[in-house]
């Protein structure tokens, strides 16, 4: 027999677990554009997400801090500290008058009684000839020492330090005469380390205490200490360290929402790292392989679900090459088509053809297979620009998510090309696939050395038999940088140009358009000093160049290649 345990309903129930994909789509935004997987963590949780599918939304960090802020600021608005020490000053002051009356009535009885032994004395020195005149010197000085010493009680109960707390230490080491007094001290003992941190609170936040409900001391030792809790709430939130949130306390101070998305958030790491996106070694969270192949894909498909037609221009392919299947995209069958079979709507046709029984009889007619597309096999080098002004106006975010989505385009599509891709900046150098996600801009070298990324892309490319070779540029500035007798030179630009780095880039130009390789570039800035070099690149090479901006680059680069690539057969 199955038992059910119930428990309160606290609205935690509702919890739903994370989608992963979703997750990871949000994850790859931000590390193509911050290079840095904990990076991009942080930030997905300082700003949280919304899951289109399921209708609700992760608070981040960023508001969740901010409603506490709010909640502080409700105190403020609502409280003032103006009377939360009168409670503890009134007892103070209630304490010294009883022992100001107390010193009062002991020292009055004690001077009596000192006159009235002086009177004696003098009375029997006279009558027995002086004998007693030490005793007397002797009393004197005593009456001397008990008005110096009302004198320091009543200086000390009179002038107390203004500040409570002061003013309580200070009575800490007086010996009361009032024993009733000197108990209620005792009491209001207890309370002095209370009071030294709501002095302290009021020190730090009084002047912003501007509501009208007064508060005694107990609500405003309440209310402090609501306060630290919640000033440990928004400390841990702000370091991002989330197992140091105290869960219960930001239920109760912001509400169920906030406590589920911080519990959603505490679950990121797990979540993409069982759905195998993220690996963690050694406590470093890095992507894994299968992560890597997702963010191309995500690339990819970001890429064509914003991508029109129309917007693109067509060119011409060589008909080259092995005839590959259309997979998306079937016909009848004719004499001469490549057999690629389409068993599926093959037996639909025999079936709404009327053919009944096992074995189903095919006729010729009902055979419809997959179109075919000539394909011809290519290596492309294609070249990133990684100077520092590419970090304006979301240019390199961009350029490495297209170079993210050929890739895996490439990988998936057209197995048989090569793709290489170099990143240039004051040098050129090679980058690998699973380096793509993670790679950002070389700020320490500013300049760009176009000239080293063709030499080290014509390098790449002669590894290969391909007859189709080409070089893909992508930049938003003219050459500033070359290498001259295998020295590194550097210039900065001269009325507009760099003419060394100019002059020497376009030698190596000239050099591999005579290997019959071709380049194309793609414009990310109309400084006439870029265009003006392109257009000479663009006239010594005879390939093509193209002016686009940041978020139309990958429709104009992805369609070019696949337009080269393909031509369909009917």
């Amino acid at each position: 027999m199955k038992r059910y345990c119930y428990s309160k309903w606290d609205g935690t129930q509702t919890w739903e677990s994370l989608d992963a994909e979703e997750l990871f789509d949000e994850l790859m935004k931000r590390l193509i554009q911050y290079g840095d997987i904990s990076w991009a963590l942080e930030q997905l949780m300082q700003e949280g997400m919304t899951f289109s599918f399921r209708g609700f939304s992760i608070k981040g960090l960023n508001q969740l801090m901010d409603e506490l802020r709010r909640a502080r600021q409700g105190w403020f608005d609502t409280y003032n500290l103006n009377s939360a020490f009168d409670e503890i000053r009134g007892r103070l002051e209630q304490i010294v008058m009883q022992e100001l009356e107390s010193v009062s009535r002991y020292f009055s009885r004690k001077y009596t009684q000192f006159r009235e032994e002086l009177k004696d004395l003098k009375r029997q020195c006279l009558d027995k000839g002086g004998s007693y005149a030490e005793q007397i010197r002797q009393r004197e000085e005593r009456l001397k020492e008990l008005f110096k010493e009302e004198t320091e009680r009543r200086s000390t109960l009179k002038e107390l330090p203004r500040r409570l707390s002061a003013a309580i230490e200070r009575l800490k080491s007086y010996d009361f005469l009032d024993q009733e007094a000197a108990r209620k001290f005792q009491e209001l003992l207890k309370q002095l380390e209370s009071l030294k941190a709501l002095e302290r609170f009021k020190d730090k936040y009084g002047h912003r205490f501007r509501g009208a409900e007064p508060l005694s001391f107990d609500e405003a030792i309440e209310l402090m200490r609501e306060m630290e809790r919640l000033d440990q709430l928004e400390s841990a939130l702000e370091r991002g360290d989330l197992d140091q949130v105290n869960m219960e306390d930001l239920k109760r101070f912001l509400g169920i929402d906030s406590f589920l998305s911080l519990q959603a958030m505490q679950q990121f790491s797990r979540i993409l790292e069982e759905a195998g996106y993220l690996e963690n070694r050694g406590g470093v969270i890095q992507l894994s392989p299968q992560g890597i192949r997702k963010i191309g894909q995500r690339a990819l498909r970001d890429i064509y679900t914003t991508m029109k037609r129309d917007q693109s221009g067509r060119h011409q392919a060589r008909l080259t090459g092995a005839a590959e299947p259309k997979l998306d995209d079937t016909k009848i069958y004719e004499y001469g088509d490549p057999f690629h079979l389409d068993l599926d709507k093959t037996f639909k046709n025999a079936l709404a053809r009327g053919a009944v029984g096992i074995p189903l009889k095919i006729m010729l007619k009902d055979f419809e297979v997959h179109r075919t597309e000539l394909s011809s096999r290519s290596s492309t080098a294609l070249l990133l620009d990684m100077s520092w002004s590419m970090a304006w106006n979301n240019k390199f975010p961009a350029a490495k998510r297209v170079t993210l989505a050929l890739d895996h385009l490439i990988r998936t599509q057209y197995p048989k090309d090569n793709l290489y891709i170099i990143g240039f900046f004051t040098v050129a150098v090679e980058l690998k696939p699973r380096d793509l996600p993670t790679i950002d801009l070389n700020l320490g070298d500013p300049f760009t050395n176009i000239q080293d990324g063709l030499r080290l892309a014509e390098r790449l490319l002669s590894r290969d038999r391909s007859e189709n070779q080409q070089i893909i540029i992508i930049t938003d500035g003219q050459p500033t940088a070359y290498f001259l007798n295998e020295l590194l030179q550097v210039e900065w630009p001269i009325a507009g140009i760099s003419p060394n780095a100019f002059r020497e880039t376009l030698k190596e130009v000239n050099r591999i358009t005579k290997k019959g390789i071709k380049i194309n570039t793609f414009m990310l800035d109309e400084d006439p000093a870029l265009v003006g070099f392109v257009e000479k690149l663009t006239k010594i090479n005879r390939g093509r160049a193209f002016y686009t901006s940041p978020n139309q680059l990958g429709k104009y680069l992805l369609v070019d290649y696949i337009e080269r690539k393909k031509k369909r057969i009917t």
